[in-house]
């Protein structure tokens, strides 16, 4: 049973960052689209948003479905 290796898709190369559009070389442009020194700004620098939590769905009861 020979069977052929599988070539894996190398993802690393070069990108642009989000948020400054400079361009660098990721290792993975799929998850790394940061450049090093707006990921060290953003990591040491407060942001201006406020932070919220995210919104959940809520199972509704049978006291629920009977008040409406």
């Amino acid at each position: 049973m020979d069977q052929t290796p599988v070539t894996r898709v190398s993802y690393a190369g070069a990108t642009t960052c989000l948020r400054c559009d400079q361009p660098f070389r990721s290792w993975d442009r799929r998850y790394n689209r940061l450049c090093q020194p707006c990921r060290h700004v953003l990591k040491t620098q407060p942001s201006d948003e406020t932070s919220s939590r995210a919104l959940t769905r809520r199972r509704l009861t049978s006291d629920d479905s009977a008040a409406g």
